[in-house]
């Protein structure tokens, strides 16, 4: 019956935590242009000053695992691998997969260029549940 949430097939994107960080980083700040200037500067002030009320900075477990620890999608799916995961998808719900394509790309670099050891120790520590929970490594 359509109202028993439990038949239904659920899913969720995950995306690498340091990767996520940055983006937050960047796109919080993209109207002063404070990331562009500095970023570790930015970084280094949202780990310090963590914004736990902004739906964006919080840590993606807490969609996708209820306070008992089980995961209530039936499908995690992950933006590094958004084309095999998409086709994960649509496999599992019987309809043609298509070929994605890539929209609102940025012109950053790689995430892994804005980190210095203290950045990554700080983030690991922000988001060392996701980290172990969707095994992510910087």
């Amino acid at each position: 019956k359509p109202d028993d949430f439990s038949a239904f097939f659920k899913f969720a994107f995950v995306r690498n935590p340091f990767d996520r960080f940055v983006s937050y980083s960047s796109f919080i700040t993209r109207e002063v242009g404070h990331f562009d200037r500095d970023p570790k500067k930015v970084m280094r002030y949202f780990v310090a000053n963590p914004p736990w009320n902004h739906i964006l900075f919080r840590p993606q477990h807490e969609f996708v695992i209820d306070q008992d620890g089980n995961l209530l999608t039936d499908y995690i799916g992950r933006v590094e691998q958004m084309q095999q995961s998409y086709d994960e998808i649509c496999g599992r719900i019987g309809i043609p997969s298509a070929t994605l394509e890539q929209v609102n790309s940025s012109r950053r670099k790689d995430y892994r260029d804005y980190y210095d050891r203290e950045l990554i120790d700080g983030v690991a520590k922000l988001y060392a549940r996701d980290l172990e929970y969707f095994g992510y490594e910087f």
